[in-house]
């Protein structure tokens, strides 16, 4: 039997009362080293309270902060060089 219209509308509510971590499903990757979590995809020392400050941040808070650094970098004319990036940025 499928899903009924009762059931989907009732996954969506509990989709929407409980976000996301935001640091949910994420993996690092095996062939390259993450700064922040071990490869379990656990925070590395000293690092919890941290991760733990931008859970608490959720998902939203976190995209208006990133948009605002992107543009307060882009203003003052802070850039990168990537240099494996053809665009050299």
């Amino acid at each position: 039997m499928g899903t009924t219209v009762h059931g989907r509308v009732a996954a969506q509510r509990r989709r929407r009362a409980a976000p996301a971590q935001l640091f949910e499903g994420y993996r690092p990757s095996p062939s390259s080293y993450d700064e922040v979590f071990d490869p379990a995809g656990q925070p590395r020392t000293g690092l919890g309270p941290v991760i733990s400050l931008l859970e608490q941040m959720g998902r939203l808070e976190f995209r208006t902060r990133k948009r605002l650094a992107d543009l307060v970098f882009r203003e003052l004319g802070v850039t990168f060089s990537v240099y494996a990036d053809g665009r050299g940025i």
